[in-house]
Formats: C-alpha cells, sequence, structure tokens
C-alpha cells in the first residue's frame, strides 16, 4: 500500500502483488509542469488500485487519463469525531481564558502564502469590520512565511484586531469558541478543518478552491465565495447560515468499513 506515492518509479519491479496506491492533492496542482504529470499518471496506470481522498479529485484524475477508470476510486479521510468533542473541552490558560471570551472569527492555516492566500482574508476582515463587523480574527498557524503574514497585517487599517496565535497542539478549544471558521485557501488537498469545524457545530465559509471546500459544503455555493473575492468574504462575514452537510461521511467507523471493503475485495 503506496500511501505517500513514493513508490511510482519501482511500481513495476514489484512482481505480482497487489498494489494500491493514495492520492492527496490535485495532480496537476501538485506536479505542475505537463512532461512531469504525464509521466507520473503513466505510472499510476502500473497500480491495481488508485485511491484519491474525495470525488473532485478522482474527477480530475479521469480528466487526466480516462485508463484509469477502472483503478481509480475514492475514500474520505476518517475524522475522529469523538475526539474532536473530546479536545474542544479542554480548559483554556488563564492568559487564553480572556481572548477565548471575545467574538472572535477563526482559521487555522500553516503559513504558506501562495496557497493559503491572507492576504485575501485580511482584506475581508477590514472591509467587514468598516461595515459594522464587532468581532476580532484569530489565526492558529505558524511557518516559514511568518515575516509576510506579518507584512500583510502590518497593512490592515485594523491591524489590532487580528490575532496570530502561533501554533496550537489542541486547537479545538478555540475552534468551539469561534463565531465563525474561515478557510481562505488558493488550494488545497483536502481541507479536514472545515469537517472538523463542523464536527463542533460552527458556521463556516470558505473558498471555492480545489479540491474538497464544495464536496464537503455538499454543493451549498452560499457559502463559497471565487478565490480572491475578498468583498463576498466580507460579505459571508455577517452569514448565519447553516446547512446538514451530511457530515457522517467523513466518520472514521464508515471510512474504516470502506477501507476494509476496499481490501477484502
Amino acid at each position: 500500500m503506496d500511501f505517500d506515492s513514493s513508490l511510482t518509479k519501482i511500481i513495476n519491479k514489484l512482481g505480482k502483488s497487489k498494489n494500491f496506491v493514495w492520492i492527496h492533492s490535485s495532480v496537476e496542482k501538485w506536479k505542475k509542469k505537463k512532461s512531469k504529470i504525464k509521466r507520473f499518471v503513466h505510472r499510476l496506470n502500473k497500480y491495481d488500485k488508485v485511491i484519491c481522498i474525495c470525488q473532485e479529485m478522482k474527477e480530475d484524475l479521469l480528466k487526466l487519463s480516462n485508463k484509469l477508470e477502472k483503478k481509480v476510486d475514492y475514500i474520505y479521510n476518517p475524522v475522529n469525531f469523538e475526539k474532536i468533542k473530546e479536545l474542544s473541552e479542554e480548559n483554556f490558560s488563564v492568559e487564553e481564558e480572556v481572548l477565548a471570551n471575545e467574538k472572535f472569527l477563526l482559521t487555522i492555516a500553516r503559513f504558506d502564502c501562495v496557497p493559503k492566500d491572507f492576504e485575501t482574508l485580511f482584506k475581508a476582515f477590514d472591509l467587514a469590520k468598516e461595515k459594522g463587523y464587532d468581532g476580532k480574527l484569530y489565526v492558529i498557524g505558524d511557518g516559514e512565511d511568518r515575516d509576510k503574514v506579518k507584512s500583510f497585517l502590518n497593512d490592515c487599517k485594523y491591524k489590532k484586531d487580528i490575532l496570530l496565535l502561533g501554533r496550537k497542539e489542541n486547537p479545538y478549544n478555540w475552534l468551539k469558541k469561534a463565531d465563525k471558521f474561515i478557510l481562505s485557501s488558493r488550494y488545497e488537498g483536502f481541507p479536514t478543518v472545515l469537517i472538523e469545524a463542523l464536527v463542533l457545530n460552527k458556521i463556516i465559509f470558505s473558498s471555492n478552491c480545489k479540491t474538497g471546500p464544495k464536496e464537503i459544503l455538499a454543493g451549498n455555493f452560499n457559502l463559497l465565495y471565487n478565490i480572491g473575492d475578498f468583498k463576498r468574504l466580507a460579505e459571508l462575514i455577517f452569514t448565519e447560515e447553516r446547512n446538514d452537510y451530511r457530515i457522517f461521511r467523513f466518520n472514521k467507523n464508515n471510512i474504516f468499513s470502506k477501507v476494509l471493503e476496499l481490501l477484502e475485495s
């Protein structure tokens, strides 16, 4: 079972074993160059089964090669609902308690400015504040682009209301207290954090990026905005809309059953 596609170059040397490969992101976003995409997709044909982590990813892969039609399927990453709820009850430190009792929007993201698009997020927050939003924006995460994120932040009119909280070993108590959750990415593999927010009954909205958000939101385009459209994102900050997103699809028990069926077949 090749869980990170690291065996693609030698898969045809593994004899008569049954071989599975997992694909965790859009091949076009991952490989980028057409020659690398073509070579990678050709190697995927050497496997007995190709598993994507969402339906949209599967559909995109089939557009690259319809020869994979009988081999490719999708299985969501498993989410431990019970563990998320348990961790969300963890107490805050005295200093954190003060911040947690404020009204705040939340995003959780690696500080990588190209995929995560903090610039659009901060511009939208500024605009929402101008229109009367009375909360703050907290960002949980860290990474190599921390200085760039701080630079975007310093350009904000309402920068005093944006707090970079750094990495959190347990982000779920923050997620539970949040007013709403935002995903502002330009692209994703499959944003499990949206599912985690839904497990905690949060109002969520997201960029309509590849891959996953529209699938998680069950096609509810009212809560999606086009990548970079900070004006639409600012409008969504005021939304109170909730829907039935059928999140049981992502529960670990359902996913484990599907993996077992795959192995037994």
